[in-house]
């Protein structure tokens, strides 16, 4: 699937917000949201596609 970077720039945008809004929302409620690792992976196929090797 070829998601346009700027769309996949707005999924990560609003993920991570999401988390943050959580965070401090739980935080409201005495509750600790735990750290979180995000890694995101990129579709090589279409990276290549992209450019003229």
């Amino acid at each position: 699937m070829n998601i346009p970077t700027n769309i996949q720039k707005q999924i990560q945008t609003k993920i991570i917000t999401f988390y943050e809004d959580s965070t401090l929302e739980l935080a409201k409620e005495g509750k600790i949201l735990p750290d979180l690792e995000f890694v995101i992976h990129y579709n090589m196929p279409s990276f290549f596609d992209r450019f003229n090797f």
